[in-house]
């Protein structure tokens, strides 16, 4: 593919084809051609893309697919959810499919055609692609889909256990489990109910580890009925493994505040492009309600504070 900061994105890849050039600068027409296998699911040896979702609900609907596909089968324990950390990327090792697309569609009308189909809102599903063997190391975590079930997946959301029920088949379901999912949950704003079900999208989450809990968490729990002020969600992002905690020391002038977690909600740490995702529309709401609530309590700490600093008020003179 011919990408803007190739360079910077070749620091970040270990190509795995004998000739990379050639996928990289061959021909437009022959790299449009190679997108829309790719994009299609066509087997080829020249393929070395690899895809990638910012939507936690089709990844974890392919986990069924997968496992009810007559081309693979997997045990659950033998299929794994991988997520990444793309600030520890070089720029422009993942494009969008759709920048893609807009580029080579004019090179090759079956790619065109895809456009279509990938331009009406209820079919995209937040594809992203890079280009050979990632260096990974320390950039992400992997979780078995079997950790997540026995840790309440399928508590989370019984459509889960649904689909682990899917009859093995050459063309299982996927993309359209999707989106009867999202008219089911995201149809109606603020129509759901707090529940106690936050409480397991944090126990799966912490199976990715500490620094992934909040950001993990706050996904899944974005799988549940969206409510108009995420209380329930709030309330539980406030214990202490999320947080940290507040530290007076000696010098009650001085605040030390240990929140990075909360902090990181901020929209200017955590980027979130939804590009009409609802599911990830609604995980961007999640991460400003955090965030929103962080900055609160921080505010009446630093005023909490202030009141102790303030000097004593001298007695009035009595005459």
């Amino acid at each position: 593919m011919a990408i803007p900061e190739v360079a910077d994105a070749l620091q970040a890849l270990s190509i795995s084809d004998p000739e990379p050039e050639y996928l990289l600068f061959g021909p437009t027409g022959e790299r449009a051609w190679l997108q829309e296998r790719h994009l299609r699911w066509q087997e080829g040896d020249e393929d070395n893309l690899v895809s990638w979702t910012s939507s936690l609900l089709f990844a974890l609907v392919y986990v069924f697919h997968l496992h009810a596909n007559y081309r693979d089968t997997s045990a659950f324990d033998d299929i794994n959810l991988c997520i990444i950390d793309t600030d520890k990327f070089p720029k422009a090792v993942f494009l969008r499919d759709m920048d893609l697309i807009q580029v080579y569609s004019a090179f090759d009308a079956d790619l065109k055609n895809f456009k279509g189909l990938r331009s009406r809102r209820d079919w995209y599903f937040g594809e992203y692609l890079s280009q050979g063997a990632l260096k990974m190391e320390n950039k992400c975590r992997i979780v078995s889909a079997q950790a997540m079930i026995d840790m309440g997946l399928y508590d989370l959301r019984h459509e889960f256990k649904t689909f682990s029920r899917w009859e093995i088949s050459w063309t299982p379901p996927w993309a359209k489990p999707v989106i009867e999912f999202r008219k089911l949950v995201y149809q109606i704003e603020g129509s759901g109910n707090s529940d106690d079900r936050i409480w397991i999208a944090i126990a799966i989450a912490r199976l990715f580890g500490l620094c992934w809990v909040l950001p993990m968490a706050a996904n899944l729990g974005a799988l549940l009925p969206p409510s108009e002020d995420n209380t329930a969600i709030i309330q539980a992002f406030r214990i202490t493994f999320f947080t940290g905690w507040l530290a007076l020391p000696r010098s009650k002038f001085k605040l030390i505040y240990l929140d990075d977690d909360r902090d990181n909600c901020s929209p200017l740490k955590t980027k979130v492009i939804a590009y009409g995702l609802p599911e990830v529309e609604q995980f961007g709401k999640i991460m400003r309600s955090v965030y929103k609530d962080f900055c609160v309590k921080k505010l009446r700490s630093k005023l909490l504070v202030a009141n102790f600093s303030l000097p004593e008020r001298p007695p009035k003179n009595k005459y």
